[in-house]
């Protein structure tokens, strides 16, 4: 009976932030030497998504390979390098099940053998699904205000393109209000929104930003004190403004 280890990264920035695939490989290595799992390969894939199945090949001969008997244990450094769809992985999961297949994560130091481990699994999975869920609508969100506004005649200024009311999007983005069902510059935040920018393109990193912008006082539209968070998000939608 073989147990599989799981490898996976879906782009660059993963690979720096510290989910590298040496770095999960070894981490495999080691929990199945600590725990006495047994580790006969490792299968790897690279610049696959998460979002589906049908994405990843490697992942979906690693199944092939369950289906047809003969593995024992299925070995990951974080559920969500193999799952973020929990639909996928209650289907997954139930095969792994009636196949005697455990499924084991280094990082949640899961183990699917136990009734605890089963029950902090679906957790985990209902989690992540939300955040991919959430990710989803902040995307559409911006891409909604975008198609709503356009560049201006002069200095790149995002304007109101349409005169349809107001769009379904909650509050305006940071550096408009609505006026009449338009979106229009709310020049204070807009001149902040631009200064950020500024700085950012002269190489200041975030946190020096809004910790400069805590020293001079400013503060954000909801009467707080600004955090690198909301710096990085203007700088990620500066497109939206006269400096973008």
């Amino acid at each position: 009976m073989k147990v599989y280890g799981y490898a996976r990264v879906s782009t660059a920035r993963q690979s720096r932030e510290g989910l590298s695939l040496d770095v999960q490989q070894q981490a495999i290595k080691s929990y199945a030497e600590l725990y006495s799992t047994g580790l006969d390969e490792i299968l790897v894939e690279a610049g696959a998504s998460a979002s589906t199945l049908a994405g990843r090949p490697v992942f979906c001969d690693l199944l092939k390979r369950c289906e047809t008997g003969g593995v024992r244990a299925v070995v990951v450094v974080k559920v969500d390098r193999a799952f973020r769809n929990l639909r996928d992985a209650v289907e997954v999961l139930a095969m792994f099940s009636k196949r005697g297949i455990d499924f084991h994560s280094v990082q949640e130091h899961l183990d699917t053998s136990t009734a605890s481990g089963r029950f902090f699994l679906n957790m985990l999975l209902s989690l992540a699904e939300l955040e991919r869920d959430k990710i989803g609508e902040r995307v559409s969100e911006v891409l909604r205000v975008k198609k709503a506004v356009g560049p201006g005649e002069t200095g790149g200024a995002m304007r109101h393109r349409h005169q349809t009311g107001k769009l379904a999007v909650g509050g305006a983005p940071y550096g408009y209000q609505w006026e009449d069902g338009k979106l229009v510059p709310e020049q204070r935040e807009m001149a902040i929104a631009c200064e950020i920018l500024k700085q950012a393109a002269m190489g200041r990193k975030s946190p020096k930003i809004a910790s400069d912008l805590r020293l001079s006082g400013s503060l954000t539209r909801h009467g707080k004190v600004w955090n690198d968070r909301q710096v990085r998000r203007i700088i990620k939608l500066k497109g939206m403004y006269a400096d973008g």
